[in-house]
């Protein structure tokens, strides 16, 4: 996925894809000996929807700016360039179809 980045949408893209990837890396160390109390570590629930806010937040950041995490989205990346796919629908498939393939191994 990674080389294939490269190759259909661009030196561009590939480049962000390695400052985005070597980013969170490092801002992943940094981060990890801090403890941030919001008070939801007994509820799931509330804890899902938190992470779910931030993460959405900051995969929309990215695709505003043209980078990607690779995998899936260098695939909707591709499909929108190519085919004129929405990369939401595209991303929504692609991710059902992992995760009903995973799920069917685990049984």
């Amino acid at each position: 996925m990674f080389f294939m980045g490269w190759k259909m949408v661009g030196r561009r893209m590939f480049s962000y894809r390695i400052v985005g990837r070597v980013s969170v890396c490092v801002f992943v160390g940094m981060l990890e000996g801090f403890e941030i109390d919001m008070g939801v570590e007994e509820d799931l629930g509330v804890g899902g929807v938190f992470g779910g806010v931030f993460m959405g937040r900051g995969v929309g950041m990215m695709f505003k700016f043209g980078g990607s995490r690779g995998g899936v989205e260098m695939m909707g990346r591709v499909m929108k360039k190519d085919y004129e796919v929405g990369m939401g629908g595209t991303m929504l498939m692609l991710d059902g179809w992992v995760i009903t393939i995973s799920l069917s191994y685990l049984n």
